[in-house]
């Protein structure tokens, strides 16, 4: 076989990894909530990590109306440029505790509050207690 006749050639894929057709539509969101709540434990995983990035985009909004660079809120808050990406970004080893995010609303301007949606907590608890 030459090298183009390789690269010519359709993929062949198993029975049993091929996805359906039916289940991607085109032009629709892809289902990544659905597909991550498929277990309990992917329930929890995708809650976790989508708190992680609505915070992120909340300390970007804020930064980026109040008018700062990465470089200048992050010495104001004491901490480095790339940290703050990270948190802004949803990625690094962890989170910002409450009081970076108390710091970072300071330093913005803004008043940080804490909700608590006694609803969201408890569905948050028993995915928990499913995934346990």
């Amino acid at each position: 076989m030459s090298h183009d006749q390789a690269f010519a050639a359709e993929p062949h894929y198993a029975e049993e990894t091929a996805q359906p057709q039916s289940q991607m539509v085109a032009g629709e969101p892809f289902p990544l909530e659905d597909i991550a709540s498929a277990t309990p434990e992917g329930a929890a995983a995708f809650r976790e990590q989508s708190v992680i990035l609505r915070v992120g985009a909340l300390i970007r909004q804020m930064r980026e109306a109040a008018g700062f660079t990465q470089r200048e809120l992050a010495k104001l808050v004491g901490t480095s440029q790339p940290h703050l990406s990270e948190l802004e970004r949803g990625t690094g080893t962890q989170g910002p505790t409450f009081l970076m995010l108390d710091k970072i609303a300071t330093a913005c301007g803004r008043v940080l509050r804490l909700e608590v949606d006694e609803k969201e907590i408890a569905q948050y608890q028993e995915a928990r207690r499913v995934a346990a």
